[in-house]
């Protein structure tokens, strides 16, 4: 059998008990990428947040990267090769890209060395409070890349950002993936990105209402009858 990059199964999470997304199950191999759907408030974050161990699970099972779930941590989790992406920007904006680098990449416990994001790298001397979203998200990805990691979990990597960075986001997503890297990614504006994701799970009042072939969900109709 293939090598499981993330699997779950009956998987709840929440907060303090209460629940927000149950009993959801998949299995990701190695190398393959899913995309992760559904309205605002379905459970998104919660559940990329729980797969990283962010959020302890409320019940069932599942592993990343190896690790059982209810086991995992965000250090564990780095040091196994795989990386998270949350919503938004959080940085220290007085420091400039080549500072903020060498700061995030200790913080990870991670080697202080040239990543690649597969484009033009740019100046290092730019204040990072003085970049747009779109460019602090492409920083972002560029520091996650350091340590030749084999998995991205990536919440709304696109949300607000400026068509051109947007762009440079989806390609440098698919050069990643002809190297074999996986991708669990989230976004509410989703419809660009279905032709880069092989598998799409979609979530919907608190369950999983469709998990497979993103090809299928291109057919207006059968993506109304699992999303809407």
């Amino acid at each position: 059998m293939p090598e499981t990059s993330v699997s779950t199964e009956l998987l709840t999470v929440g907060y303090s008990g209460t629940e927000v997304v149950r009993d959801v199950s998949f299995c990701l191999p190695a190398g393959e990428s899913m995309l992760l759907i559904g309205h605002n408030g379905a459970g998104k974050s919660t559940l990329l947040k729980t797969l990283f161990g962010l959020i302890k699970p409320i019940k069932g099972s599942g592993r990343m990267c190896g690790i059982p779930i209810e086991e995992c941590s965000p250090f564990r989790l780095v040091r196994s090769g795989a990386r998270f992406l949350g919503q938004g920007t959080r940085s220290f904006d007085h420091l400039d890209i080549a500072q903020h680098r060498a700061i995030l990449t200790k913080l990870y416990g991670l080697p202080v060395e040239a990543s690649d994001l597969g484009i033009n790298d740019g100046p290092t001397d730019r204040r990072v409070g003085a970049l747009s979203m779109g460019q602090r998200r492409l920083e972002a990805l560029r520091t996650l890349s350091v340590g030749s990691p084999r998995l991205f979990v990536l919440d709304e990597p696109v949300a607000g950002v400026d068509p051109r960075n947007a762009g440079l986001i989806r390609e440098w997503i698919m050069k990643r993936q002809e190297r074999g890297v996986s991708f669990i990614v989230a976004e509410h504006s989703f419809r660009d990105l279905l032709a880069l994701f092989p598998r799409t799970l979609v979530l919907r009042r608190g369950a999983v209402s469709y998990f497979g072939s993103s090809e299928e969900l291109r057919a207006d109709a059968k993506l109304a009858e699992v999303y809407l």
